[in-house]
Order: C-alpha cells, then sequence, then structure tokens
C-alpha cells in the first residue's frame, strides 16, 4: 500500500508541474496580440500557444477557462501539443476549474499518441502502468 501512495505522490507531482515540463520553451518570445490574431482566425499552433499563455498567464492575465476553450480547439484540429496539454490537465485535476476526469485525459493522451507525440505516449504509458499496478497489488490484498 505504501508503494501505492508513493507512486500516486510522485504521479501528482509529475502533473503538478505540467505548464512547466510542457514545450514552454517555444513561449520565450511571443507576440501576444499576434498569437491572438492567428488563433482567431483558426491557426491551431496559435491556438494552442494562446492556451498555454492562458493556462499560466504567460504575456496575457491567466485565464484557465480561456486556456481551455482555446486548446480544445487547436486539439480538435489535430494539434497533438494542445491534445497532450489536455490530457495531463484531465488527468491529473490540477487546474482549478477543470475536474479531475482520468478518461478523458487517457482519451487526450490517446488522440496525441495516434498523431507521434512521444511525451504523449510516455505519459500515457507511466499512467497505465501505474494503473496496472495498483490493480495487481488489489488482487494480493
Amino acid at each position: 500500500m505504501k508503494r501505492i501512495l508513493l507512486s500516486i505522490i510522485a504521479l501528482l507531482t509529475f502533473f503538478s508541474s505540467v505548464a512547466y515540463s510542457f514545450d514552454f520553451h517555444r513561449l520565450d518570445k511571443v507576440n501576444i496580440e499576434e498569437v491572438t490574431i492567428k488563433a482567431q482566425q483558426g491557426d491551431a499552433e496559435a491556438q494552442c500557444t494562446l492556451g498555454s499563455c492562458l493556462l499560466e498567464g504567460h504575456y496575457i492575465e491567466k485565464d484557465v477557462q480561456k486556456a481551455m476553450i482555446w486548446l480544445h480547439k487547436s486539439a480538435e484540429q489535430e494539434c497533438s501539443d494542445a491534445q497532450t496539454l489536455l490530457g495531463m490537465i484531465y488527468y491529473s485535476g490540477v487546474y482549478k476549474g477543470v475536474p479531475q476526469n482520468k478518461k478523458k485525459g487517457k482519451y487526450w493522451l490517446r488522440l496525441a499518441t495516434n498523431n507521434g507525440c512521444k511525451l504523449a505516449e510516455s505519459w500515457l504509458h507511466c499512467i497505465e502502468s501505474l494503473e496496472e499496478y495498483k490493480r495487481a497489488l488489489r488482487t494480493y490484498d
């Protein structure tokens, strides 16, 4: 049981740094006005960038709800970065106002994996391994 708790704590710690571990280096030199215009015009990459900025308050006031709207728009256009980020957000439940939903989180991570995102594939593998480990331990209790 102690191993399960340590694994869960490690996973939550891992996900709690979602915004900082995700490919945010691209936010170093963002022209938020330009990104916003491109996002409004339907550019999936700009929508993902805008959502990422809103998620943590980079160059713009933090607004998790607006971030989720832009990330969904981007993810629905098959942007694997947005799909990965949505998967991490939903699975972890670390953002206030976004309820944890592991099923939805794994759904988005699978889509990103299917779109070739290695980060999503790694995280999905980690999640599924932990869940399998927990199931196995329950059979021995």
